[in-house]
């Protein structure tokens, strides 16, 4: 049990960080080439760096010499802990608990209203086409375009939409739903989806854009219907920046001094958890 504590506890210090230093250093050069890789990576580092424990210097009773000085003690494991000690533990499980489960089942109300959207659309040789829509979205392989659209719009957005396919979009936004259910008491986890989707637009719109189309006409109406959070979707909350990118009028670099600067502060997190954790209160009983 303690064990899981603090490790719930490390991992989101490793997940705050990340998010800090993403939004100080990476976020402001709009870079998804750098950006997309680099959250990856923290959120498995983030996951996966609370399991390491650097060596620490034990040493015995012997080794000090004290055994002239202290007497033999003797412990039993007659003690016992009072229920009211353990009440305060009980309840934060049974809140944790039920704050799981009702995520989860979000969680599985979005894919069952997705897979209903998908049982009524009509299939094309290249997308799922809604009738009477002005829908446009994609979730893993699966591409929805409204019928409304005509057909040179349909082309923009398909074309905008298998970028988000080709490039696995789909599974940074479960990762992030993942992290939500386990980690839902903290909220900066509830932030990376929308990083994520934000370096996905910039992404998709890079690749897909063509200065011959009505693209930038598409963007600016932002009529589009609203779908599962699960989906990317061609509507943006931050549509200046989107077209500023598409006009190369935003352009910043991240140096490598930057690059050094977030490595060290990432570093500096977790060595202040190792030493946190060879810190931390432990009992041992032994006979001297």
């Amino acid at each position: 049990m303690e064990a899981t504590v603090n490790y719930f506890i490390e991992a989101n210090l490793y997940l705050v960080s990340l998010c800090l230093i993403y939004k100080g250093f990476i976020q402001p050069a709009r870079n998804y080439k750098i950006a997309r890789p680099f959250l990856i990576v923290g959120t498995v580092l983030s996951l996966g760096l609370p399991f390491l424990s650097l060596p620490t210097m034990n040493i015995s009773s012997a080794e000090l010499n004290l055994s002239h000085i202290l007497t033999e003690v003797s412990i039993s494991n007659s003690g016992t802990t009072s229920d009211s000690m353990l009440a305060p533990f009980s309840w934060i499980k049974v809140i944790y608990g039920a704050g799981v489960c009702s995520l989860l089942l979000l969680f599985v109300l979005q894919l069952v209203q997705l897979l209903n959207v998908k049982s009524k659309a009509t299939k094309t040789n290249t997308h799922f086409e809604l009738e009477q829509s002005t829908a446009a979205f994609s979730f893993m392989n699966w591409i929805f375009i409204g019928s409304s659209y005509s057909s040179e719009e349909k082309t923009v957005l398909l074309r905008h939409e298998q970028v988000h396919v080709t490039r696995k979009h789909s599974l940074d936004i479960l990762m992030c739903q993942a992290l939500k259910i386990v980690f839902w008491v903290n909220p900066v986890v509830y932030q990376f989806k929308t990083l994520f989707q934000e370096i996905h637009e910039y992404e998709a719109d890079e690749l897909s854009w063509q200065e011959s189309d009505n693209y930038l006409q598409l963007l600016i109406q932002q009529n589009f219907s609203h779908f599962p959070s699960l989906t990317n979707q061609f509507k943006s909350s931050h549509l200046k920046l989107r077209i500023m990118r598409l006009k190369n009028q935003f352009t910043k670099k991240i140096t490598p001094a930057k690059v050094g600067l977030t490595v060290a502060l990432f570093a500096t997190t977790f060595f202040i958890n190792q030493n946190l954790k060879a810190n931390a209160p432990q009992m041992t009983v032994e006979k001297v």
